[in-house]
């Protein structure tokens, strides 16, 4: 009992102290950055066999779809541009960044039929990263809280993260697990990522056509491009289409998130010649296997 007592003032003492458990650090964005995604429903092979998931469904930058018919984006009348492929989505910042997602939700309505996921509310929900302003920024529908859902051709909804770590965080649709009918928007494909990289990080594409090397390929005064001695092209990884959007910059300059590739070269900040250098010395951890890390960027 004596013990118990002990416990109880000691606990006490705590609490009129002020001295209460750590809490997680507050959310104070380094930089704002934005994301407009879309969910919509389109099919996709699984690999080079043929194997189909017909009755699938993805996420999407707003600026990578299409109609289908007509000039409206609307529930059920979207699909990927032809230059794209199905692939999750894959969204990046760094630590101390915010990222607004803008989600809005492109699934048609109704299934077409009974082998399609009958749940048609989506969402945006990322695992470990902290939510910004309020629980509407989780993508969820819990308890007493109100859902952060949104429906097929409503009015977008936001979700605002804040990233403290670096690491990769899962996001999906918080639907009901399962298989058709409720459920299962996981299983078709509505799912991706946040890649959280190191502060003051620079994120470019490292697979593209042939068409894109070509306008990524730095020119002289002359306008002729730039080659190597043994030929490999000189990449200015800034460069700009006809548009003014950055060819491999996976960042637009208003901090918007324009890319989603899988993979992509991550390089730290800007020299003084306005091109990608290596991290700071210290940024990451002595790796012997891994000596290169922390010798200065070179380009090839």
């Amino acid at each position: 009992m004596a013990q118990r007592c002990v416990l109880f003032l000691a606990l006490c003492l705590v609490c009129l102290l002020g001295l209460a458990p750590p809490q997680a650090q507050a959310a104070t964005c380094s930089r704002n950055l934005t994301a407009n995604v879309v969910a919509l429903d389109q099919p996709f092979f699984l690999n080079r066999l043929g194997a189909l998931e017909s009755t699938g469904m993805i996420y999407a930058l707003k600026r990578d779809i299409v109609p289908i018919s007509g000039t409206a984006l609307t529930a059920g009348n979207v699909q990927l541009r032809s230059d794209k492929r199905p692939r999750p989505l894959v969204l990046r910042m760094n630590v101390g960044d915010c990222l607004t997602i803008n989600f809005t939700n492109l699934l048609a309505p109704t299934r077409k039929d009974n082998d399609q996921v009958n749940t048609r509310n989506a969402s945006i929900h990322v695992i470990g990263m902290q939510l910004v302003g309020s629980i509407a920024s989780d993508g969820s529908f819990v308890g007493q809280n109100a859902s952060s859902f949104a429906a097929p051709g409503g009015p977008p909804v936001s979700y605002t993260l804040f990233a403290q770590h670096e690491g990769s965080y899962l996001m999906y649709s918080t639907d009901t697990v399962g298989g058709e009918g409720d459920g299962g928007q996981q299983s078709a494909g509505l799912f991706g990522a946040i890649n959280v990289e190191p502060p003051e990080a620079r994120w470019y594409r490292s697979q593209v056509t042939y068409n894109d090397l070509q306008a990524a390929i730095k020119r002289d005064s002359f306008g002729r491009k730039m080659f190597t001695s043994d030929g490999h092209p000189i990449i200015d990884y800034e460069a700009k289409d006809t548009a003014g959007v950055p060819v491999l910059n996976m960042l637009s300059s208003t901090n918007e998130v324009i890319k989603s590739d899988l993979t992509a070269m991550i390089t730290g900040p800007l020299n003084t010649s306005g091109q990608p250098d290596r991290f700071p010395a210290g940024t990451f951890f002595l790796n012997p296997e891994l000596p290169d890390r922390e010798q200065p960027f070179r380009e090839f």
